[in-house]
């Protein structure tokens, strides 16, 4: 009897990938994240007020940092907690709601915010706008993007996984042929 031929009849050959649970990540990447997301805040509030006429710069950066926070974590934890529950739709329909959770993410947060200054945000309800709109734009691009990556890294984990099983059952096989002759 061929070794190698009972090894592979009785191998899983199309198992089903292990359900993707849900991750928080650690709290050095979670703080490197949010001092990130300070960054990107401060670069869109600077190119809010140089773009705007008459809107103070500090102000603006006083609500966009925060409002650029949030949409970071937003993206983050939409793409590790939020995400991976919906992997069960239809690419349209999981695309759909993916969009929907970042964009409604972020206006939450935005207004999360604007308690942080209510009197510039009904004073200059343009600016407002404005560093919503982008905010929620750069959460799905980030929020999309970053699920992309965590989908293809969890890929490779698992193709990773496979070849470590497959180069066991090989030496197994290595092992029963030499025991053999």
């Amino acid at each position: 009897m061929d070794v190698t031929a009972s090894l592979d009849a009785t191998a899983p050959r199309d198992a089903a990938p292990a359900p993707v649970r849900p991750s928080m990540p650690s709290i050095p990447i979670l703080a490197a994240w949010i001092a990130t997301w300070g960054l990107v805040g401060l670069f869109v509030g600077a190119t809010i007020a140089f773009s705007l006429d008459g809107v103070d710069l500090e102000p603006v950066l006083r609500l966009s940092v925060p409002f650029a926070i949030a949409v970071g974590l937003t993206a983050l934890l939409s793409a590790r907690v939020v995400f991976p529950w919906l992997r069960r739709f239809p690419l349209f329909i999981r695309l759909g709601l993916q969009v929907l959770t970042l964009m409604s993410g972020a206006v939450f947060g935005s207004l999360a915010v604007f308690a942080i200054s209510p009197l510039f945000a009904l004073a200059r309800p343009a600016a407002m706008v404005w560093i919503v709109a982008v905010n929620a734009f750069i959460a799905v691009v980030t929020g999309l993007g970053l699920y992309t990556y965590e989908s293809l890294r969890r890929q490779v984990e698992a193709s990773y996984a496979a070849l470590r099983r497959r180069e066991a059952l090989d030496r197994e096989v290595a092992i029963a042929r030499e025991v053999q002759r």
